[in-house]
């Protein structure tokens, strides 16, 4: 047995006993050379609310009361699926956390024995307590429209002549027979043709009726500028001043149509989305794209607005269609209603009585509680 006066450092050549290396082998060899220095301790550890426990027993001392008089008592036990203890807790170990977190543990009784249970139901709190705030509509609220991003404002079209040259070319394509003007964009017209070029209120060639608005209406060489305006017509034509082929119509649109907006790369998944004309989405908005749409599945259809705050899904309104088990059979008596509000005669499908137990409208498996769902917040309906 090692000499528990002599040191490790002692074995070294005298140049080698600096101190640091006096101090490293003092916490490390010397520890394993030295002789240990045991005390034997005859005492218990562990619970005293046992049937064999005596008040003469001794305990190992503790450095808490807490510790003190729960020893080795595990105060939360984690199960596997067949029984087998994953984690055991100890009391002192949780009451630090629950102190860690800002909690108050100095009364074990109101932390372990409450009066009352925390729950947490999948329910939507906003409904179950701000109740007197939603509304039931059948129909949903009113629609609306909804326009993406507003297209270039100057448009060019260079205009030639077909290999007959009986039909305008625009921009080198084939012939166009109609053409989609938006008001509020200015549309430049770069003619290079053999026949004079007319925009008019009619669609016979000539010159009658020529649109009188434009500068330079009716050239075969140079530039007509058009800017759309609120007093243009909903419909005009181009024609040849010469040739009756030459012609094709040209529809005005409102400037809400000259957008484009991109549905699944712009709003679906998204936490919040806020449109072009400042519209913010919210839960339970009744909406409808306008202009160019993509992808096109998306156009002419209505949608419910859900999932704002986490991730926005559209769910589509027409497909909320209400089984006739609980649907009611809704007879539209002339005059009843507002006109056009539903269709004549019995409508069935419509949900007219008011179901307090719902699932929202986007639930994946398009169950009938989510279909008859027809609650709609007032705000929701105040926006709309």
């Amino acid at each position: 047995m090692a000499n528990n006066q002599r040191k490790s450092i002692d074995l070294l050549p005298s140049f080698f006993r600096t101190e640091k290396n006096n101090k490293f082998l003092s916490s490390t060899l010397d520890q394993l050379i030295s002789p240990p220095e045991l005390t034997r301790i005859d005492a218990f550890a562990g619970s005293k609310n046992t049937p064999n426990y005596k008040s003469t027993d001794q305990y190992v001392p503790e450095t808490s009361a807490i510790r003190e008089a729960y020893q080795l008592e595990p105060a939360l036990v984690i199960k596997g699926l067949n029984q087998e203890i994953k984690k055991a807790f100890g009391l002192d170990d949780l009451l630090n956390q629950i102190n860690n977190k800002g909690g108050n543990s100095s009364n074990l009784d109101r932390v372990f024995d409450p009066k009352f249970y925390s729950y947490d139901p999948k329910i939507d709190w906003d409904k179950f307590i701000n109740f007197r705030e939603y509304f039931w509509l059948p129909s949903g609220p009113s629609t609306i429209n909804i326009s993406g991003d507003v297209r270039p404002s100057i448009v060019e079209y260079t205009i030639t002549d077909a290999e007959d040259n009986t039909q305008f070319l625009f921009n080198g394509l084939t012939p166009t027979q109609s053409l989609i003007l938006y008001r509020g964009t200015t549309y430049i017209f770069n003619v290079d043709s053999i026949h004079n070029f007319y925009i008019k209120y009619t669609n016979d060639y000539g010159s009658d009726n020529a649109y009188d608005v434009l500068e330079n209406n009716g050239i075969k060489k140079g530039q007509i500028i058009f800017t759309v305006s609120f007093q243009t017509p909903e419909n005009l034509y181009y024609v040849s001043g010469t040739e009756q082929l030459s012609t094709g119509q040209i529809f005005i649109k409102d400037p809400a149509e000259n957008t484009a907006i991109d549905v699944e790369d712009q709003i679906i998944g998204k936490k919040y989305y806020t449109s072009s004309t400042g519209i913010k989405f919210v839960n339970g908005l009744k909406i409808k794209f306008n202009g160019l749409v993509f992808p096109e599945q998306y156009r002419d259809l209505e949608y419910i607005v859900e999932g704002v705050g986490s991730s926005i899904k559209l769910v589509q309104f027409n497909e909320l269609d209400t089984p006739d088990s609980i649907a009611e059979t809704f007879n539209t008596r002339f005059d009843g209603t507002n006109f056009d509000q539903f269709p004549f005669d019995n409508f069935k499908n419509i949900p007219l009585v008011p179901e307090y137990v719902t699932i929202n409208k986007s639930s994946k498996d398009k169950n009938p509680w989510s279909r008859y769902n027809r609650w709609f917040h007032k705000d929701v309906i105040a926006k709309s």
